[in-house]
């Protein structure tokens, strides 16, 4: 008898990941336009780092969806 239960936690596809990296890349947009708005360089610098990673994070998913098929 086979059910969802059954698998290892670290198996089969990862699924949910598209969307925090979806979160992560929102965030920093609005600490980028925030620093901006405040002259803030360092708050601005985070978020173009955050906006950044989420959308290379994006970016990997798509394509490693790609391949699986």
């Amino acid at each position: 008898m086979s059910g969802l239960n059954d698998r290892p936690a670290g198996s089969g596809p990862r699924r949910g990941n598209g969307f925090s990296h979806q979160i992560q890349a929102a965030t920093g947009k609005v600490k980028k336009l925030l620093g901006q708005a405040t002259n803030n360089r360092r708050l601005e610098g985070e978020g173009r780092r955050d906006q950044a990673r989420g959308n290379l994070k994006r970016a990997a998913d798509k394509l490693r969806d790609a391949f699986k098929r």
